[in-house]
């Protein structure tokens, strides 16, 4: 999990919610609990860093 918090070009991450370090990083990235952040996955079939982030910032209701 190093390059996530090395990388320059974290839109090539791709968030694993299986790893509780990983859950936890991306979730304080994200500022979501565990639950909102498997919800943007699960809603937009896919979990690369940078597109769960497009998810949560178009849908501010699915994180507040």
């Amino acid at each position: 999990m190093e390059r996530i918090y090395n990388s320059g070009d974290w839109s090539s991450n791709m968030i694993n919610v299986s790893e509780t370090t990983e859950l936890e990083y991306w979730c304080d990235f994200f500022n979501v609990t565990p639950e909102q952040l498997k919800t943007a996955i699960k809603a937009i079939h896919d979990c690369a860093a940078d597109k769960v982030n497009e998810y949560l910032v178009t849908k501010p209701s699915t994180h507040n």
